[in-house]
């Protein structure tokens, strides 16, 4: 015998498509959630590790400024500790040039001359005297040119002094101006 289907199948087809569509539409939008979910849980995990990272930079950049300035107070402690031991050797240096201007002037010093007055101002020194005739002054002038320790002897002022019975002067003042000299 012959099958009929008398039923509407037609209407069953449809019904069943019908719920097809609707469950992958719901798979759809579930799927459409998971991954709208998933991305942004992803994206909160990559902002959450850059800020950790960014506080991290934070930090380090203050400690580094802490750092830095601890290294500008070292600086200026250096600095300041330079100039004082610069002061010192600068005292040292001139507690011996002293004492070798001094040691200069002996050995340039011959008899008939003597000092009354010797200043220094930095380089330059002012020498006061007398002398018994002006070719001592001249030999005087000369030997500081040749010394090693002063340099560009210069006469400010020669004058007579005393005069003895017979006019004659005893003795003659001068004042005569030099340089000291670095190396020479």
């Amino acid at each position: 015998m012959t099958r009929i289907n008398l039923l509407p199948w037609r209407e069953a087809e449809r019904e069943r498509r019908k719920k097809a569509f609707f469950a992958q539409l719901g798979a759809a939008v579930l799927a459409a959630g998971l991954v709208w979910y998933g991305a942004t849980w992803y994206m909160d995990s990559l902002i959450d590790r850059q800020q950790a990272r960014n506080d991290r930079i934070q930090q380090a950049l203050r400690d580094l400024d802490s750092q830095i300035a601890e290294i500008e107070d070292l600086e200026r402690e250096l600095e300041r500790l330079i100039s004082r031991a610069e002061v010192i050797q600068d005292l040292q240096d001139g507690r011996t040039a002293v004492v070798q201007l001094l040691e200069e002037m002996v050995n340039i010093l011959h008899d008939g001359i003597y000092f009354t007055s010797i200043r220094q101002r930095n380089s330059q020194i002012s020498i006061q005297g007398r002398s018994r005739s002006p070719q001592e002054v001249s030999v005087f002038l000369q030997n500081i040119d040749n010394s090693t320790l002063l340099g560009d002897p210069d006469l400010d002022s020669f004058e007579a002094g005393g005069a003895d019975g017979e006019g004659q002067p005893r003795y003659y003042n001068f004042a005569a101006r030099t340089t000291q000299q670095s190396n020479r």
